[in-house]
């Protein structure tokens, strides 16, 4: 979500704001366009998962009744830098009732991700590479027993930065 002050520089106000993102090359591409009293923009087009940094810049622009001029302002560049975040719960409940019934690892901004559960002996009960498949507490076509699990998740943020997160998630039933 983009926000900005309207442009007090002209006495006939802007006819209309646009709202440009800037690429890894330095140039800049049009999101898109909003009205003259609109001071605010989602970003819906950028994949935030591909660059650690984004910039953006807002362009006023206004035509001159009468003629074939336009004249455009455009803004300093603001720019955010995205953190990679993961939250690992510490026990969902298998049991088909609609609520955390998957153990579900929700993240921001992670480019790479790996996830194994074992049980207390050390047996490998899942794994998998993608933050999107969730562990259902079952092994061989069965629910687990309820007791902790231990769990190793390994991600890489699109900021670069490696984390092994290492713990136990109890089942509950």
């Amino acid at each position: 979500m983009l926000n900005w002050s309207t442009y007090k520089g002209w006495d006939a106000g802007v006819d209309r704001y646009e709202v440009q993102r800037k690429e890894a090359d330095g140039s800049f591409f049009s999101l898109g366009y909003v009205g003259s009293n609109d001071t605010n923009y989602t970003d819906k087009i950028t994949e935030l998962n591909e660059r650690p940094h984004y910039c953006y810049r807002v362009v006023g622009h206004r035509v001159i009744e009468d003629t074939a001029m336009a004249v455009v302002s455009v803004s300093n560049e603001d720019c955010i830098d995205l953190h990679s975040w993961l939250f690992v719960p510490n026990a969902f409940s298998p049991n088909n009732d609609g609520l955390n019934d998957k153990f579900v690892t929700p993240g921001w901004f992670i480019r790479d991700y790996k996830i194994t559960i074992y049980n207390r002996w050390g047996e490998k009960l899942y794994e998998s590479n993608s933050i999107y498949d969730n562990w259902d507490g079952s092994y061989e076509g069965k629910i687990v027993e309820n007791e902790a699990y231990v769990y190793i998740i390994e991600t890489m943020g699109i900021d670069l930065i490696k984390r092994n997160y290492k713990g136990t998630v109890t089942v509950v039933r």
